[in-house]
């Protein structure tokens, strides 16, 4: 049963194929990486899983993503976007300022 899927992959194709507002379908939802790819993402998902050993493991690893990794990575990555946005902010106003870079 086991596939190694980063999350990091996941968010990529969950991004890439799902429309917004979309449902993640997983039929093969093993550990559950896809759905919380989903989840940090922002979408809704539904796993199906024969074992119920995995559902239980996937149970558990998509909490933890909803309560802990979710919350943390969306803060991490909207102060990384403000820090773009005020970086970007700052070289507009040191060029209108005349000052241009004299390398």
């Amino acid at each position: 049963h086991p596939t190694v899927k980063p999350i990091a992959l996941m968010r990529w194709l969950v991004r890439m194929l799902t429309p917004p507002g979309g449902i993640v379908l997983d039929p093969f939802l093993g550990s559950g990486s896809t759905l919380c790819a989903a989840m940090v993402e922002g979408f809704a998902g539904i796993g199906i899983e024969q074992s119920a050993d995995y559902c239980a493991i996937a149970q558990a690893r998509i909490t933890h993503w909803r309560d802990v990794e979710a919350p943390r990575i969306r803060a991490e990555e909207a102060q990384e976007r403000r820090e773009r946005e005020l970086t970007a902010r700052q070289k507009e106003l040191f060029k209108e300022s005349g000052h241009e870079d004299q390398r």
